[in-house]
């Protein structure tokens, strides 16, 4: 190990200990999923099953491990590929724990959880939940160039002395980035293709648009990045380090770097600089198959990647260090996305198929754990989870599949938003949400973009039992016309834009949305429009370097090549599936197409420029028309092909029905004919100087030949169909099987001969040092019986017919197989007659060529190039292959039987980008892929001038090698045997093999000796009785025998005692087993079935409650208890009289007046009389209310007065009935013993479940009584059978009636026989696993 890379490599950390013996949280269930309980808000109580990943703090290595030990750095530049390979070696001999496949699936409340027998997708219940997690880097990438740092002036260094990545360290991007792989020995140039220009756009991809500056998008393509210029339209490319395609984009949040996560066999996550576009860091082993998606944290320090099946791996980084922080299998299922909350820093979530998950990050004291929380939901039916966002305050929003919203809290779903009316936010889910400026953006599926109150949204609460709020967005704006599916957008950066958005559309397209809301508002416009989804087919223009394709998206596009530019598009009312551009003797300005549809219609159209002034309101300045229409098929149009005379078109569809059209003005059908199967594709190939034939190729390996009719012939006044024509038929017999047996076989041969050449070697080398020679051992012979390779064979499915063409001589063509015989390209010829169809071996190819670094990928498109000497091929695999073709001089063509050299670059998506069409433009310098990912690309071709130079400089004539007839092998193994050493051992090898040849020649003569002694045997058997000798007087000597026994017991004892310990471990990991699996099942599952009907009824798959359920339930019964005595004595509620203190009657003194003069004192008289006589009828009154208050308060009882009726009234209540208290009283006060809290909700659910286990075990009990009802029943039909069957042999046949069928178990009627073996078991277990094994290794 070199010293910059003992440097480089971290301390490995140390295994926590004890983490591996934490009980698995699965072994109960959790309180919130108790039968007949529905979840509350109250989570008193309620045990969480997280999941704890852990990674310790605590670094240790052990001093005296010379490869662990950490010398001086020596410069500050980190080598990264030793790295990583230095952070593979553990510090001590323990090996490191397996990564932790824990994860908790989607359980209703009203279900019961999901139990996976495999451990890669959920963990058994006796698994801890709580593991350590090492990270460590990935191994170097093989065969990859080392780059050459620069060295830094000062060491950068973390200040507990682990060696940091230096800030400025870049990785060399030629040197990670993926190239075309050419022949060995070809001198073929690595540009036989460059990339010209790519019309395609992933769209379907989920968050595939991303801006990394003002003017910059960056998307995923294939196997490709692309970043384009929204002003300028130009196109940056960046090819993925492994070739199998890219699985997601995240951009930094300082858009100074950029992460391409990739897919492949362990794919790594690239992460670029912008804009110097300089590989930055490489984070390697954090999935296995392919990632699909990747987030960094709002500060950018993080970066969290998910991976896709079949691990589900959650990993998170640090990228800067290229190390793994955490990581966990999050999920058992499909992942959609996987993001950091913008402002909880910790906090992760991620969504997908029917769930939704909360994560934190806690650091504890033993380390860094990853906590996860499933969210529940409770009475909402499962939903898939597009999209969500995390709120400040730590509640989540997400998406559903019925368009509203849901708002998450603690785990549970708080409320469900939708629209008044009952109407659903969104027409489908909600693809993203966006906060921006304090105001919610919801992005739908159905085009829409919906902006929301966000305060409403964050305190929004259910206020009835359906759990639904109501609430209408504030604006709202519709992208297109009812044909876009937007997926995500990003925000504009130009601070002049604030309003604009770049938005993803589904179907196809890039836009321009305006998001302002004001009177200035522009309508939403259409960037850049691709193919979205499978392109089906294309076709170059027989004259230009023009193309046109047709896709599942219903829509026809064509392309200028030359400009980098699409012209014009045309959508229909049906997905296409065929394309072709009309020969120039049906237009001779080569401007029709004909493009046929999945609902088995034919349309012609007609390209051509737009008026001047329809120029100005359309972007494009051509336009298609549709010129003819005609519908052949009820089912997809599968092929359509002119004839050389263009006088005659042939379209065949998924009907199985093949259509002829002589073409004149129009296309008039002239008939049709009935096809056994489908068809892949049909050629026309010359049959005389004036006629044509036409070559169907048929998906399931039949091929067929059919001369057209005549249209003088054809009678087509009442029918189109045609009863009969001339055909040729041939069935494709599969041979890779024993072309590989013949290729293993010159492997065997090639091996015997290296062989025996290294042991003449050897013999020389021996003969020359003067040592004896030894005695050659008999080589054994392989068996070569290939019958159960031809049984094999023949259980196999038969492989699709993926393309064919006719090459070479006339009657024979060529096929492209799919499934097991991919990988070759098989040459087949007609039977000339009848008696050569009907040999055996008809159907089988001529010849087979094995297309190299191929020998599994199908090859789904082929085209010959224009100067014949290029076969180009389109893979399964998303890769392009160019297979160069040698001149045949005889013939003065190419022959394609000695193609050797090939060329071949993964371009479309490795998973799902199977290239769909291959095709050349007319003038030879253009090569188009179009694949199932949506994606087309345009290559230009190396002319055949500039190869031919390329491979004439690459033939650089080797040294001329030393002629000797001798040749001198050196001794370069240090280990190799002294003279004398060879001496001892060759001495030694004589003398161990004249004892195994003396061992040999006893053993044969104990075998000969046995067979005449079995010959005495059987003459003796078969002389008279008589003369018949004993069995015993046989024997010589009966001491010799028990010698021999006893002998044998000995040894038999010996074994014994050696293998005890051995055995007794097996004994042990069987009980565990058996523990594990078999003694907590109380009751298998049985299905009953009854014997004359179809019905069946099935018992429940029962386990214990085990000691531990019991030892809780006494122990919540016992808390119950004491806590029911201390509130046994009754406390009542008391009234609480406010008691108040007599208000003192204030005496109102009345401010005497003086009085007023009048002018006659008699009036004045007259009024002071009336007036006191009002006084003292007042008064009067007075004194006559006080005294029948008084009297009335005289009768008053005293307070602590109780009428007797009422006082036993309550007695009768308290002892018969309990204490009641109105619960509407202000002072009310729950009482202890009613009151609800975790112990009694325990009790409660213990108890449920103990009587759940109670009716299950008595049906359980009832279901084996009537099981073993049904086998005593089969004992006695079988006993009357038997007995009717002896009847029979005793009366004459014709007085016989047929015996009764009896009836026989099924083997889910005795689970508990699976458990039984015996030698007969075993032994027809042994053969079906060597039969298996045969299958695989064929």
């Amino acid at each position: 190990m070199s010293d910059r890379e003992d440097a480089a490599a971290p301390e490995p950390a140390e295994e926590t200990p004890g983490a591996e013996d934490a009980p698995g949280a699965e072994d109960a269930p959790p309180d919130d999923e108790g039968p007949g309980q529905e979840q509350e808000g109250d989570q008193d109580g309620e045990q969480e099953s997280d999941m704890l990943l852990e990674i310790p703090t605590v670094e240790q290595i052990d001093p005296a491990d010379d490869s662990s030990a950490q010398p001086e750095l020596q410069a500050p530049v980190v080598d990264k590929e030793q790295v990583a390979e230095a952070q593979e070696q553990p510090a001590s001999d323990e090996q490191p724990t397996d990564e932790p496949a824990v994860t908790e699936s989607p359980v209703d409340e009203d279900e019961e959880p999901t139990t996976f027998d495999n451990e890669d997708d959920e963990p058994k219940p006796d698994e801890p939940e709580v593991t350590d997690e090492q990270p460590e880097a990935a191994p170097a990438e093989t065969g990859a160039a080392e780059p050459e740092p620069e060295p830094a002036e000062e060491e950068e260094e973390e200040d507990d002395g682990v060696p940091r990545i230096p800030d400025d360290f870049f990785y060399n991007n030629d040197e990670y980035t993926s190239q075309a792989i050419v022949s060995k020995d070809s001198g073929l140039p690595r540009d036989v293709l460059a990339l010209y220009h790519s019309f395609g756009y992933d769209c379907t991809k989920r968050s595939n648009l991303y801006l990394l500056d003002m003017n910059t998008l960056i998307f995923a393509a294939g196997n490709i990045t692309q970043m384009m210029n929204i002003k300028t339209k130009e196109q940056k490319y960046l090819r993925s380090a492994g070739g199998g395609g890219v699985g997601a984009v995240a951009v930094h949040p300082h858009r100074t770097y950029f992460a391409v996560a990739e897919k492949g066999e362990l794919p790594n996550i690239m992460v670029y600089e912008y804009p110097s576009l300089k590989l930055y860091r490489i984070l390697k082993e954090g999935t296995e198959e392919a990632y699909s998606f990747v987030d960094f944290n709002a500060t950018g320090s993080l970066l969290v990647s998910l991976g896709s099946s079949p691990d589900y791996m959650m990993t998170i980084w640090d990228w800067g260090q290229e190390q793994i922080v955490l990581r966990a299998k999050a999920f058992s299922q499909d992942i959609f996305r996987v993001t950091f909350s913008p402002d909880n820093e910790g906090q992760l979530t991620t969504s997908g198929v029917s769930h939704i998950r909360f994560w934190k990050m806690a650091d504890t004291f033993t380390g860094l754990k990853l906590q996860g929380q499933i969210g529940r939901f409770g009475k909402t039916e499962l939903s898939d989870i597009e999209s969500y966002m995390e709120l400040p305050d730590g509640k989540v929003l997400s998406s559903c599949e019925w368009g509203n919203m849901l708002l998450w809290e603690g785990g549970l779903i708080k409320v469900q938003i939708g629209r008044k009316g009952k109407k659903p936010c969104h027409t489908g889910s909600i693809q993203q949400y966006v906060m921006d400026e304090g105001e919610l953006l919801t992005l739908g599926i159905d085009g829409y973009v919906r902006v929301w109150d966000f305060e409403t949204i964050d305190t929004a609460d259910t206020i009835d039992d359906t759990g639904l709020y109501e609430m209408e967005p504030m604006n709202e704006l519709r992208v297109g016309q009812g044909d876009v599916f937007l997926k995500s957008m990003v925000k504009s950066l130009d601070p002049d834009d604030s309003g604009i958005w770049y938005a993803q559309d589904a179907n196809g397209g890039i836009w321009r949305v305006d998001l302002s809301f004001s009177h200035t508002t522009k309508d939403p416009e259409r960037l850049f429009s691709y193919h979205a989804g499978e392109i089906c087919d294309l076709t170059p223009s027989p004259k230009s370097n023009i193309v046109a394709t047709i896709g599942v998206d219903k829509s026809v596009r064509v392309f200028d090549c030359i400009n980098k530019q699409q012209i014009c598009e045309s959508h229909f009312s049906m997905a296409g599936s065929v394309i072709a551009w009309a020969p120039e003797k049906v237009d001779q300005k080569f401007s029709t197409l004909i493009a046929g549809f999945q609902d088995g219609v034919v349309r012609l159209l007609t390209l051509a420029k737009r008026e001047q002034d329809l120029v100005k309101k359309t972007p494009t300045e051509y336009e298609m028309t549709l010129k003819e229409v005609f519908k052949p098929h009820s089912d997809r149009v599968a092929a359509l092909a002119f004839d050389s005379k263009a006088k005659m078109l042939a379209s065949v569809g998924d009907d199985m029905t093949l259509f002829f059209f002589n073409i004149e003005d129009t296309f008039q059908p002239l008939g049709f004919i009935d096809i056994p199967v489908a068809v892949a594709n049909i050629e026309w190939v010359p049959h005389n100087k004036d006629t044509e034939k036409l070559i169907c190729f048929c998906t399931n390996g039949d091929v067929y030949e059919y001369i057209p009719p005549q249209s003088a012939q054809i009678d087509s006044s009442k029918t189109f169909k045609i009863e009969s024509l001339t055909t040729r038929s041939f069935t494709f017999k599969s041979i890779k099987g024993k072309l590989i047996r013949a290729e293993e076989k010159a492997r065997k041969e090639k091996e015997k001969e290296a062989k025996r050449k290294q042991k003449e070697k050897e013999k020389r080398l021996r003969k020359a040092r003067g040592l004896e020679e030894e005695e050659e051992e008999p080589e054994d012979e392989d068996d070569e019986d290939g019958g159960d390779e031809d049984v094999v064979e023949t259980l196999r499915e038969p492989s699709p017919l993926l393309n064919g063409f006719c090459y070479g001589e006339p009657n024979k063509f060529w096929l492209s197989m799919g499934g097991f015989d991919a990988g070759y390209l098989y040459e087949c010829k007609f039977a000339d007659n009848e008696v050569e169809a009907m040999k055996p071996r008809y159907g089988e190819p001529d010849r087979a060529v094995q297309l190299s670094d191929c020998q599994d990928v199908a090859v789904n498109s082929l085209q010959f190039s224009t100067s014949g000497k290029q076969l180009l091929m389109g893979l399964q695999n998303g890769g392009v292959r160019v297979q160069f073709l040698t001149d045949d001089p005889e013939a003065g063509t190419t022959d394609i039987t000695q193609s050797d050299h090939y060329w071949r670059l993964a371009m479309h998506d490795g998973q799902y980008g199977r290239i769909t069409r291959i095709r050349m433009s007319a003038d030879g310098h253009f090569v188009f892929s179009v694949g199932a990912d949506g994606n087309f690309f345009v290559y230009q071709l190396m002319s055949q001038d500039a190869i031919d130079k390329a491979v004439a400089e690459s033939k650089i004539l080797s040294p001329r090698s030393l002629d000797s007839t001798v040749t001198v092998e050196d001794i370069e193994d240090p280990k190799a045997y002294s003279i004398e050493e060879a001496k001892q051992k060759s001495e030694y090898d004589r003398l161990m093999k004249l004892a195994e040849e003396k061992k040999q020649t006893v053993k044969r003569d104990i075998a000969r000796m046995r067979r005449q002694f079995k010959k005495l045997l059987v003459k003796n058997e078969d002389l008279p009785e008589h003369l018949q000798l004993d069995r015993r007087e046989f024997e010589i000597d009966p001491q010799m025998k028990r010698d021999i026994l006893l002998q044998t017991d000995e040894r038999i004892e010996l074994v014994k005692k050696e293998m005890a310990w051995e055995s007794e471990k097996h004994s042990i990991s069987l009980h565990k087993l058996q523990d594990r699996f078999k003694a907590q099942l109380e009751n298998d599952r049985i299905v009953l079935k009854a014997f004359q009907t179809t019905h069946e009824v099935a018992s429940f798959r029962l386990q214990n409650l085990g000691t531990d359920f019991f030892k809780l339930k006494n122990e919540a019964r016992t808390r119950k208890i004491s806590t029911r005595m201390s509130t046994l004595h009754r406390t009542p509620t008391l009234d609480q009289i406010n008691t108040e203190t007599p208000v003192e009657v204030k005496v109102e003194q009345r401010a005497e007046s003086p009085p007023k003069t009048a002018a006659s004192g008699g009036q004045v008289a007259d009024k002071a009389a009336k007036a006191l006589g009002k006084v003292e009828q007042a008064r009067q009154k007075r004194m006559a209310r006080k005294k029948q208050w008084d009297e009335l308060c005289a009768k008053k009882p005293s307070d602590h007065y109780e009428d007797p009726e009422d006082v036993a009234a309550i007695r009768e209540a308290m002892d018969n009935m309990g204490d009641f208290r109105l619960k509407t009283a202000k002072d009310y006060v729950v009482p202890e013993h009613l009151r609800m809290n975790a112990s009694k909700k325990l009790y409660q659910l213990l108890h449920l479940q103990e009587l759940i286990y109670n009716y299950k075990k008595k049906f359980n009990t009832r279901l084996t009584a009537e099981r073993d009802k049904k086998i005593r029943i089969i004992d006695q039909i079988k006993d009357i059978v038997e007995d009717i069957r002896v009847i029979h042999s005793k009366l004459t046949p014709s007085c016989c009636q047929p015996l009764p069928d009896v009836p026989e178990l099924h083997i889910s009627e005795t689970p508990e026989k699976k458990f039984e073996f015996n030698r007969e078991t075993l032994l027809k277990f042994k053969k079906e696993l060597v039969v298996q094994q045969g299958v695989k290794g064929a």
